[in-house]
């Protein structure tokens, strides 16, 4: 008979032909007996039929003894299959999602970007001169709909799918109008402590002031005599970091895709005076449709700056794993970005040439500080189109296969302790209530 590690490694080839023709493929009878496993690669593959192969395809050495292995070789397969599942989810991406019914956010695509330049920055300098509140109801300007009211009860607490210095991010629900959101958490004391104040009212400033499609959405925010809230949109897919630990490395066409939308989002920013100040794989999120949206405001300020020397870093990153100045002390990093000595794999000259324009350390010769079009017309840009990745025509390399709006999947996991948010915001006195009058 067959040897055990020969089935696994037949079967393995007829699942890798079947995925990579999307054609009608034999499995093995000699692989599997179970008739359920047949229509299990069926579904996984994504393919409209699978065989078994003809007995007089059956291996001449089979007899009796192959029962014995079949509990066995039965769980080996079924890890193939989840291994080839998850493989596929989170590398490939199917085309499809499957949300389903009362999954609380609308799958509607969002409505084409068509606001012009000039009418960007006065829409965003008049909200900022005016120094734009939210009211409980509004809804930051997006097509979500409001949410009337703004405590905590308002929402279910799910799940925590981040944390950091301040607090932690959630997942919640809201109980009228069942939206899911993304609730940032930070706490009174740690900000005050931490002498961060300041930049916490201006990141809620500037998110009540953006409107554009690859960066995230303030929905609403509120405060309590412990925490400060801000109702962010869910955005499902998880961040770039997620996807590049189990990646490794993306093409240079996912790069392109990504680096893309990532230049349109800085071009927007920059022509408000926004330096954004903290790019890095993190605090990119991959949303529901495949495309990206830049998260996480804390660090960003009104400067006529530019930070594309991070884009270079992120860039790099993409498609190498890795940060160009990677070292195992701060002052060996330091020494590799003073020389610009950068080191490249297997990648094309015009991502060579536009890295190393990106990461020059002079900024009155980094590429992007006369003017973005100097990024945008680089030849490594030369394949995509500005205006179909602005209105979001270009197929995406990955596009997450969800459940429902509020699936997790795409983010790790932690400890889900909602008793400091839940039961200490009404025990405790306001006493940090003057530092946040602005909020």
């Amino acid at each position: 008979m067959p040897l055990f590690k020969d089935k696994a490694k037949k079967l393995m080839a007829d699942m890798k032909q079947v995925r990579n023709r999307g054609t009608c493929k034999f499995v093995d009878q000699t692989s599997v007996e179970d008739e359920n496993f047949i229509a299990h690669v069926q579904q996984v593959m994504g393919i409209d039929s699978i065989q078994k192969r003809p007995d007089s395809a059956r291996s001449e050495h089979q007899d009796a003894n192959n029962n014995r292995s079949s509990d066995k070789f039965a769980n080996l397969v079924q890890k193939m299959v989840n291994e080839k599942r998850r493989e596929k989810s989170i590398v490939t991406g199917f085309k499809e999602m499957s949300l389903g019914s009362g999954s609380g956010n609308s799958a509607q695509p969002e409505p084409a970007y068509n606001v012009t330049p000039e009418d960007a920055i006065i829409d965003f300098n008049s909200k900022w001169r005016a120094g734009r509140r939210f009211s409980y109801g509004s809804d930051g300007g997006s097509s979500t709909k409001s949410e009337p009211g703004g405590t905590v009860n308002d929402f279910h607490l799910l799940k925590t799918i981040g944390k950091g210095a301040f607090g932690k991010v959630l997942l919640v629900q809201s109980r009228i109008s069942g939206q899911f959101y993304a609730m940032k958490v930070l706490n009174k004391k740690s900000i005050v402590n931490s002498d961060y104040v300041e930049g916490v009212l201006n990141e809620k400033r500037i998110l009540e002031c953006v409107s554009y499609p690859f960066l995230v959405r303030l929905h609403l925010h509120f405060k309590d005599n412990v925490n400060l809230y801000m109702m962010m949109e869910y955005v499902g897919g998880g961040d770039l970091f997620f996807h590049l630990r189990r990646r490794i490395t993306f093409s240079e066409k996912e790069a392109l895709f990504y680096g893309g939308q990532i230049t349109l989002a800085l071009e927007y920013l920059h022509s408000l005076n926004v330096i954004f100040r903290d790019l890095k794989p993190e605090n990119i999120l991959v949303n529901f449709d495949g495309y990206i949206k830049l998260t996480d405001f804390g660090l960003a300020k009104r400067l006529p700056s530019l930070d594309w020397w991070a884009l270079g870093i992120l860039l790099y990153e993409m498609v190498h794993g890795k940060s160009p100045f990677k070292s195992e002390s701060e002052a060996v990093t330091l020494e590799k970005i003073l020389n610009g000595k950068v080191k490249f794999g297997q990648t094309t000259n015009s991502f060579k040439h536009l890295i190393m324009n990106l990461l020059k350390d002079d900024v009155t010769t980094r590429i992007g500080t006369s003017s973005v079009d100097d990024i945008k017309n680089h030849p490594w840009f030369e394949t995509i189109s500005w205006t179909m990745l602005l209105q979001k025509r270009i197929e995406p390399p990955f596009q997450p296969r969800l459940h429902h709006r509020g699936d997790t999947r795409f983010f790790d996991k932690y400890d889900d302790n909602f008793k400091d948010i839940l039961y200490m915001s009404d025990s405790e006195q306001d006493i940090y209530k003057t530092a946040f009058l602005d909020f």
